[in-house]
């Protein structure tokens, strides 16, 4: 019995119920199977960001709807600078481009000009729910970043500025990461920005 049990080949054996692995096995088949693999990474990686993050959510006032304190993200961003200035008014209906009680649209102008006399490209200002962004590139980098300016509930004229910039999900998971370096080097910009300014005051750097 043993003799012919050692006879037989492994087809010869019932199926058991465990799926077979199918493996390309032409040149044809295998160059399918990249092609599809690396589609699929791609989309993943272009559209997981979109499905899982939520904007971070100044002193609880935006709309994450995720539990306080937990945040999916694959966005990457600063520390905050706060400070204090009484020269940067705010039109009534401001805040209905972003939240209630969120805005920061005179900064946001103000503070693109000060980027570009540093040498920083700032393009378009455009709300978000919360606050008002202003989109960079730096030189030596294709990477888009974000220029956040909001409003502070902690009183009149408080303000609050940092950056922030979009990072793939496969790129992090595989350690490429190619926006630490920009968005480092924004964030020093932006401190030297409001610290050359006299209508800044109290400026303070702290965590989100």
């Amino acid at each position: 019995m043993l003799k012919s049990a050692l006879k037989k080949k492994p087809e010869d054996y019932p199926f058991r119920g465990r799926p077979k692995l199918e493996v390309p096995s032409s040149r044809y088949e295998v160059r399918n199977f990249i092609t599809a693999t690396a589609v699929t990474i791609c989309i993943v990686d272009f559209t997981l960001p979109c499905l899982l993050q939520f904007p971070p959510s100044p002193e609880g006032q935006g709309h994450n709807p995720l539990p306080h304190g937990f945040e999916v993200s694959a966005m990457k961003q600063t520390m905050m600078l706060a400070f204090e200035s009484s020269v940067f008014p705010h039109t009534p209906d401001e805040d209905g481009a972003t939240h209630p009680g969120i805005f920061g649209r005179a900064l946001a102008y103000w503070l693109a000009d000060r980027l570009r006399a540093a040498g920083v490209t700032a393009q378009k200002v455009f709300a978000e729910d919360f606050g008002w962004c202003v989109h960079v590139t730096t030189a030596g980098s294709n990477q888009p970043l974000y220029v956040v300016c909001a409003s502070s509930p902690e009183g009149p004229n408080q303000w609050k500025v940092f950056a922030y910039a979009e990072d793939g999900v496969i790129s992090r998971m595989i350690g490429r990461d190619k926006i630490s370096d920009p968005l480092i080097a924004l964030f020093q910009t932006l401190k030297e920005c409001l610290e050359a300014e006299p209508v800044v005051e109290n400026l303070r750097q702290r965590s989100q």
